[in-house]
């Protein structure tokens, strides 16, 4: 299966596909429903890394950091079960919550590199609050 961008995903409902989409769409655009989709995404397919990775970036952004490291935990014990992509962007996520910013941003830069469509990635560099837009 594809994201609405045609990458491909590990994940193995169409159901939890669609809500990833729709919780990826609401993330990058800083609408409302993105935990919500999650929520959607995760109990259609528990083992769908890439919606804990983004549970994970979702749950820093507003401080729950509870849930922040068991949702990036989950993200990289799926993933070994994913593509090279999603295992790649799991990676980065992983690296830039938790604190590594040199080996994240590196990390970052090689993925979109790679995959130049990867648009939670490449919004991690350049979002409003992202990895070079912050530098200074």
């Amino acid at each position: 299966m594809n994201d609405a961008l045609g990458l491909s995903l590990t994940c193995p409902s169409p159901a939890a596909m669609q809500a990833y989409n729709r919780a990826l769409d609401a993330r990058l655009h800083a609408w409302t429903g993105t935990d919500a989709a999650l929520d959607e995404a995760l109990r259609e397919a528990p083992d769908f890394a890439l919606a804990h990775a983004l549970r994970a970036l979702q749950a820093a952004m507003y401080m729950r950091r509870a849930e922040v490291g068991p949702a990036i935990e989950a993200a990289q014990f799926h993933a070994t079960a994913a593509t090279e992509r999603e295992r790649s962007q799991v990676a980065v996520a992983a690296e830039a919550l938790q604190g590594s910013a040199a080996a994240a941003l590196e990390a970052a830069l090689a993925h979109v590199a790679r995959w130049p469509t990867d648009a939670l990635v490449a919004s991690m560099l350049l979002g409003a609050y992202g990895m070079l837009a912050m530098s200074g």
